[in-house]
């Protein structure tokens, strides 16, 4: 199996390949796909962000999503993210919210704004659902209707794809996860916008600042995992060390506990027989304490 050199699924690829004003027809197939719409309402679509390299140059752990508004105004963002994000939820929501009221200038209104839907690739388990894609709205509890419908949210798990399945985002999403050149040729004889996908990753493997760039980012993504391993194993031995260290210290307890417990139920005994008047000797080989410490009881009983 061939190694691929450059993979769909890294942010700068991804963006060359479907934020390329000369391969709208391949952005196409893969929006319709997602949204399940046909491609007259995608017509006359505008990419809002056409810039990759200039910006990105130094800057490794960058966000390159993709903006297109549509004829109806309507703007849809993609993203695609290979390392996971603490409370990835609330990102989601932020970026949402912050491209939804980018759409207002000073003056306008509350009715000028239109719908955005956040499309977000995801090459890690991000929920406990079964299915790749899923998506998600704003609805009332009870009756189930969806409530703001500007709100839409669609979230694509690239390690839950499927290969025996043959239906259109499923190939896609088989592209995107390609680790390998074999299975890029084979979706690739499946649909034509995707083979065309293919053929400008192969231009793109061609483009030595674009390797350059990509290798940068591909190691920064590694040496994160590789610390992110590094930290969780550290947290493990720690919790293990604490674990060991909390059983020892309700074992010392408990063998402390039951030698005071002994102790105490030896004084309660001694007191008794020195009530009695007993010989403090004999209390002593009953008890197990000493004259001494039979004496200072006896003085706290007076």
């Amino acid at each position: 199996m061939k190694e691929l050199l450059i993979k769909p699924k890294y942010d700068i690829i991804f963006k060359c390949i479907f934020g390329d004003e000369r391969n709208k027809k391949i952005l196409c197939s893969f929006l319709c796909s997602v949204l399940q719409i046909s491609k007259d309402k995608l017509a006359e679509l505008q990419i809002l962000n056409t810039e990759i390299l200039p910006n990105y140059k130094n800057e490794k752990n960058s966000i390159l999503d993709l903006k297109i508004r549509l004829k109806s105004k309507e703007i849809i963002n993609v993203e695609i993210q290979i390392l996971p994000y603490v409370n990835m939820e609330a990102r989601i929501l932020y970026y949402w919210s912050s491209i939804y009221h980018s759409q207002l200038d000073k003056g306008q209104y509350y009715s000028d704004l239109k719908k955005c839907i956040s499309i977000i690739v995801l090459d890690y388990n991000f929920t406990d659902e079964k299915k790749a894609h899923n998506v998600y709205h704003i609805k009332n509890n009870d009756s189930f209707k969806i409530m703001f419908r500007d709100l839409e949210i669609h979230t694509l798990e690239l390690r839950k794809v499927r290969e025996e399945q043959d239906d259109l985002l499923n190939l896609w999403l088989q592209f995107i996860s390609a680790n390998s050149k074999e299975v890029l040729e084979m979706v690739s004889l499946k649909d034509e916008d995707i083979k065309r996908a293919y053929e400008v990753l192969a231009e793109l493997n061609k483009n030595p600042k674009l390797k350059a760039v990509y290798e940068a980012r591909e190691k920064y993504e590694r040496d994160y995992v590789a610390r992110m391993a590094y930290m969780e194993r550290k947290v493990k031995e720690t919790e293990l060390q604490l674990e060991q260290e909390r059983e020892k210290g309700i074992k010392q307890g408990i063998e402390q506990g039951i030698k005071k417990g002994k102790n105490e139920e030896k004084i309660r005994v001694a007191i008794n027989l020195l009530k009695k008047d007993l010989d403090i000797n004999i209390i002593s080989y009953v008890t197990g304490l000493s004259e001494e410490e039979l004496n200072k009881i006896k003085r706290n009983l007076v």
